[in-house]
């Protein structure tokens, strides 16, 4: 395992399964003991939003996801 980092974005409409392919692949990253975070785009809106408005750099605190 490297430490690169890739993001993995999906933009899709609602009903279209994004949401579940990325549990998915989220899922099978972890069990092969990759590190992976989850988060909505409604959430890191909102940090970026107040990150501006407070000048600060965004720091976003997303939820991790572990296999167990």
């Amino acid at each position: 395992m490297g430490s690169k980092r890739l993001p993995l974005r999906l933009i899709g409409d609602s009903g279209t399964g994004t949401s579940h392919l990325l549990i998915t692949l989220g899922t099978e990253a972890a069990m092969a003991g990759h590190r992976v975070r989850y988060v909505l785009a409604t959430e890191l809106v909102d940090e970026l939003v107040q990150a501006a408005a407070e000048k600060m750099p965004a720091t976003t605190s997303c939820r991790p996801f572990a296999h167990r």
